[in-house]
């Protein structure tokens, strides 16, 4: 099974000249055309865009969203203006040429090398309106950002499984991941292939460029998977996957310079980059994104993800796309089956997340093999001897399915036979390695079983240890005076706990213990847990604890309202929302599990509902601070801002100590040009967060934006001062010197940036 095939549709867009620009198809079936045009959007409208498309991570639940109007709209305006006049003839006229070949589409590629500002574009989301059709929504019409290098590209052959290197980054003064649960999640998602044997997965333990050269020096690897923080650096004009150092903090690394490790790597050929913005480029440097770098050092292919992607629609991705390439599909159209799984789901956005930058012409970097083996472990590539010798011969035939049972069952019976002779058929053996694996650790297994039990059985005392120990050792005081032992007494009142722990996990054991010694007492502890694991984001475990704690109280609002959370966190929305209308209905009076629905509601893009939910909240308990909080964030996102001012100055008014709300207040008003307000905010910022680096950044930017450079520069400066290893600080300062034309200063500043985080 390979996939279809393809025509190319390519699409050369080059600069014209006073602003305008010319798209022309350089091949295709329906032969050649050119028409010229103005960017379609403002410099406003593309960034309102970015933002609303880019927050509504895992928002979009229902086809019918206002999101999936808005992104039909946009690629609509984008289509129109491109696909025009003798263009728009000449796509029509190669889609026919498909319809009379089967199995074939049309691979749309886009050449965006000369106009680096437009590659900004999300192309992804191309609309026909007149099919009601987004291009890469179809494995008919996949679309790809195609990068024209002098290098040949041709499929690698590949037995099964594809081998895939993981690197999970998240440094410890990073916004923290849950790195297990990342890699939990990848697991899941692509279990069914591992035991099928169609790929195998390896995880780095260190996030490190240094770790990530060793282990492609020890073994091969056809695909690099990186799971982390990542952006793009606006004033150095380049991608950045956040990795980590020896210390486990963060080591901003460009993506150039992870292209010069993965250079050499022959077998690897393709990268998947889920950072968000690892897709996001320079405006006048093609090459100067994370993805492209890639690319440009010789990574045939590369996936890179230009808004961040929510877990589920990460899970749906990953299983999709690499079923298909394992099973020989072309990057490609691989991807298109993926965008489709997301779309099915109910997203109605996230299926235009990744981003495909392809150097290989016809998509396909992997020619895998046909049969597919049936191991059950996941195992290196393993290259065909081209001429066997007649031991493994030997062995070969004569070991047939008739003696695979008998030799089980003489394992079980003497499991060191199955150890030495399937170790000795793995080493020797082709063609029935598999069943020698399994036979040698069938043996390695059951040797360890038995000698457990053997251990275990010795610990049983004998009938005289038994007597032995039943009679009593007489004391010095009984056998001198013949009085009676003391009589020991236990107390029935719950003992506080008498240690302090020293983590959450010995607190939780310390918990448990006490269920067990007073299990009258098991609601009280088994809230502690709940709340514990909720803090520590193990949402199922707190989940299972408030379910013990209802068993003994079921009309507790709190414990509904705190159960709801955890469902909401581990994502099962449908039973939050009956734990918070149970909390609801027995206390109306709390905000909270109105709060709660309010997230829920907009975490599945039901804005007026979530809008609505938050408004209740506040409209039971006005001095609550969460429900302000959260319609402040809400309407930011949706490009509310005076609305969102005023919630933000409420919640601040209610928490006057909450230095985070006066942050994002701040953030508003600079967006909203009221820059003394913002500089109020942001004071207010610093007499609750003293001394804080990014605060005088922030401040320094806004300056900067009011025009006020010398102030903006004395910000700079004391926020390098603080905090002399952050790179912000350098590059804004760096890039005021250069907009005033003071360029060696700017080039200084910059030197001293790399040489404090080299």
């Amino acid at each position: 099974m390979s996939g279809p095939s393809y025509f190319d549709f390519e699409l050369l867009i080059q600069p014209s000249g006073d602003g305008t620009y010319r798209a022309k198809v350089v091949g295709s079936p329906g032969g050649e055309a050119s028409v010229q045009f103005k960017q379609p959007f403002s410099e406003l409208e593309l960034e309102n865009l970015l933002l609303r498309i880019g927050r509504q991570r895992g928002l979009t639940r229902r086809i019918d969203s206002p999101e999936l109007d808005a992104v039909k709209t946009f690629g609509g305006r984008l289509f129109k203006t491109v696909f025009k006049g003798e263009v728009l003839g000449c796509l029509e006229r190669s889609l026919d040429e498909t319809v009379h070949q089967p199995q074939t589409g049309l691979r749309v590629r886009l050449r965006l090398t000369e106009v680096p500002e437009l590659a900004d574009l999300p192309w992804e989301y191309l609309y026909n309106p007149a099919i009601n059709s987004f291009l890469a929504l179809s494995v008919e019409t996949p679309l790809v950002r195609y990068l024209e290098l002098p290098r040949r590209i041709t499929p690698l052959k590949v037995s099964p499984p594809l081998r895939i290197l993981v690197m999970i980054s998240s440094p410890n003064d990073y916004p923290k991941l849950d790195v297990e649960h990342e890699w939990s999640k990848l697991q899941t998602a692509l279990g069914d292939l591992v035991r099928e044997g169609r790929v195998s997965l390896q995880r780095l333990s260190i996030a490190s460029l240094a770790a990530l050269q060793r282990q492609l020096t020890r073994d091969e690897y056809h695909v690099f998977h990186f799971i982390g923080h990542g952006g793009f650096d606006r004033t150095s004009q380049d991608g950045l996957l956040v990795l980590e150092d020896e210390f486990g903090k963060g080591r901003p690394v460009s993506g150039q310079d992870v292209a010069m490790i993965l250079h050499d790597e022959n077998t690897l050929r393709l990268a998947v980059l889920n950072a968000c913005e690892g897709a996001r480029s320079s405006r006048t440097d093609p090459f100067a994104g994370s993805a492209q770098s890639l690319v440009q050092q010789g990574i045939p292919a590369v996936i890179a993800m230009q808004f961040e992607i929510s877990d589920r629609a990460a899970v749906i991705f990953a299983h999709e796309f690499y079923s298909q390439i394992a099973l020989g599909y072309s990057v490609d159209a691989a991807l298109s089956e993926a965008r489709k799984a997301i779309f099915a789901d109910g997203n109605a956005l996230e299926w235009g997340t990744p981003v495909l930058y392809l150097r290989s012409p016809d998509g396909r970097v992997f020619d895998v093999a046909g049969s597919v083996p049936s191991a059950l472990v996941m195992s290196p590539v393993e290259p065909t001897a081209a001429r066997r010798p007649p031991l493994q011969t030997g062995l070969d035939n004569a070991l047939s399915w008739a003696w695979y049972i008998p030799i089980i069952l003489a394992t079980m019976c003497c499991p060191p036979v199955g150890l030495i002779a399937g170790g000795l058929l793995w080493a020797v053996s082709t063609r029935n390695k598999s069943i020698a694996k399994v036979w040698f650790w069938l043996g390695v297994v059951l040797l360890a079983l038995y000698s457990l039990l053997i251990y275990l059985g010795s610990l049983v005392p004998t009938d005289d240890q038994k007597k032995q120990t039943m009679a009593p050792a007489p004391s010095s005081s009984t056998a001198t005076t013949g009085a009676e032992p003391p009589t020991v007494t236990t107390s029935t009142e719950s003992p506080p706990i008498d240690t302090k722990p020293t983590n959450y996990e010995d607190a939780v054991a310390t918990y448990r213990r006490q269920i067990e010694q007073h299990p009258e007492m098991a609601a009280t502890f088994y809230e502690k847990i709940g709340i514990l694991m909720a803090e520590h984001d193990r949402h199922s475990d707190a989940v299972e604890a408030f379910l013990h704690v209802l068993q003994s109280n079921p009309q507790n609002a709190n414990i509904h309202e705190r159960l709801g959370d955890a469902y909401r966190e581990s994502g099962q929305s449908d039973k939050a929302l009956a734990a918070y209308k149970k909390a609801i209905a027995l206390d109306p009076k709390e905000a909270g599990p109105f709060n709660g629905i309010g997230i829920l509601y907009e975490n599945s893009g039901r804005i007026d509902e979530a809008i609505a939910a938050y408004k209740k909240a506040i409209a039971v308990d006005g001095q609550s601070y969460a429900p302000h909080h959260n319609l402040g964030l809400l309407y930011a996102r949706l490009g509310r801002y005076s609305d969102a001012i005023a919630s933000y100055c409420r919640a601040t008014e209610i928490n006057k100590q909450d230095w985070a709300g006066f942050y994002n207040l701040a953030d508003l008003y600079r967006s909203s040009e009221r820059y003394e307000e913002s500089l109020r905010a942001y004071k207010r910022v610093l007499e609750l967060k003293k001394d804080d680096s990014d605060t005088y950044n922030a401040i320094g930017i806004l300056y900067r934006d009011w025009g006020k450079y010398a102030d903006a520069m004395t910000a700079f400066k004391r926020a390098i001062e603080l905090d002399p290893k952050s790179p912000y600080p350098y590059k804004n300062l760096s890039g005021l010197y250069e907009k005033l034309g003071r360029y060696d200063e700017a080039a200084d500043v910059l030197r001293r940036g790399h040489q404090s985080h080299p």
